[in-house]
């Protein structure tokens, strides 16, 4: 007879229609398996059903805040986490009785684990970034989240069947710390059928797009404007994050004192790339000022190459190692946004054209399909086991 389809449970916390990571484990996984989204808000995928899970809504006001702040300060974790709307959620999922519950960021891993003793499914953890240090510039987060989350990793890490995490340097410093073996899935773009385009001398057009978070210092790409040539200008295609519209306020109020960099509106995920490939340098110049950003190997990097571009960044060893192995772009010296500035000025057209080729010869492999068969194939061993 016709084997039934196993049910796979896709949970994030976030919501899941603004996460491309996630979006694509979603088709990659609806093919082959029934699948059911978990999380803050709804992917939005044909034939994938949604349950609700508000794990950021947090009842009571302010009493209701000063409580969470007060267990997070006394250590108790358990507590915190597990709300009327957390056991809510399980009790939901043991009732589809998965088979398998891939869970994406390190705070979904209590109710995963849960769910998954109750159900007998396997677990699956895809840790995006180190989360231990995920935003280790801030006072408040070192004070409340950072203990919440080497707790969440001493506890659930050792016990999940297979874990994910976005690059090399990320999974080696788990491995370190908590002796799990990540493999490495990036956050590569499908592949794009597109050509590069040839670079206009005296009219150099640099991008940069992302997310507007001040720990960024999206400032210094402005700032670095006002030591290059004539030739380049550069356009910001800024996304806000939650508390972040202030941030993009004050670098537009900047930007009236630098003439060359001009913001344009943002588009919809699956366009980033065709509108980037109109441009001739990717750029992104982002200070190591956590662990994370040093070791960062982030989506929009490997945008830029399947948009052909020329590469610009500063030496995060991750993205560095790329663009020197294949030659696709140039480095820095460090962070500041004169020596990146010396690095374009000393450019030319045709050295910019050599690079966006370079790039275009790398495409297929930078792109998601590589990821694919990785991800696919740990879902069916961990599956099988």
């Amino acid at each position: 007879g016709v084997t039934p389809m196993q049910t796979v449970v896709v949970m994030c916390f976030g919501d899941i229609a603004k996460d491309s990571r996630i979006l694509r484990q979603i088709r990659w996984l609806k093919n082959g398996y029934r699948v059911v989204a978990v999380g803050g808000g709804a992917p939005g995928v044909e034939g994938v059903a949604f349950i609700q899970c508000n794990f950021h809504r947090r009842p009571g006001g302010i009493i209701g805040k000063v409580w969470r702040n007060v267990l997070l300060l006394t250590a108790r974790y358990e507590r915190r986490y597990w709300t009327a709307e957390m056991k809510r959620c399980e009790v939901e999922i043991c009732g589809i009785a998965p088979d398998l519950i891939l869970a994406n960021d390190v705070n979904t891993l209590p109710l995963a684990r849960s769910a998954a003793k109750r159900t007998g499914a396997k677990v699956i953890l895809d840790a995006h970034e180190y989360a231990p240090r995920q935003s280790e510039d801030l006072l408040r987060w070192r004070l409340t989240f950072q203990g919440f989350y080497e707790y969440l990793c001493e506890k659930y890490l050792s016990g999940v069947d297979a874990m994910m995490t976005v690059c090399q340097g990320l999974a080696d410093e788990y491995e370190a710390n908590y002796s799990v073996k990540p493999i490495v899935v990036t956050n590569a773009q499908d592949y794009e059928a597109i050509e590069p385009t040839p670079t206009t001398p005296d009219r150099i057009r640099i991008i940069h797009h992302g997310a507007a978070e001040s720990g960024r210092r999206i400032e210094n790409m402005i700032r670095m404007t006002r030591w290059l040539d004539e030739r380049f200008e550069l356009d910001l295609v800024l996304v806000p994050v939650p508390g972040g519209r202030r941030y993009i306020r004050n670098l537009k109020r900047m930007t009236r004192r630098f003439p060359r960099v001009h913001f344009r509106e943002m588009v919809p995920l699956d366009e980033v790339v065709r509108l980037s490939s109109g441009y001739d340098i990717g750029l992104f110049l982002l200070p190591p000022n956590t662990f994370n950003h040093r070791y960062a190997l982030p989506e929009k990097f490997l945008q830029f190459i399947q948009a052909r571009l020329a590469i610009a960044i500063g030496p995060s060893p991750e993205m560095a190692s790329i663009v020197r192995k294949h030659d696709c772009g140039v480095i820095a010296d460090d962070f500041t946004p004169k020596a990146m500035a010396r690095c374009l000025n000393a450019l030319t057209a045709e050295r910019i054209d050599y690079y966006k080729q370079r790039s275009h010869g790398i495409a297929w492999e930078m792109s998601s399909e590589p990821n694919r068969a990785r991800f696919d194939d740990l879902v069916a061993s961990v599956l099988t086991e």
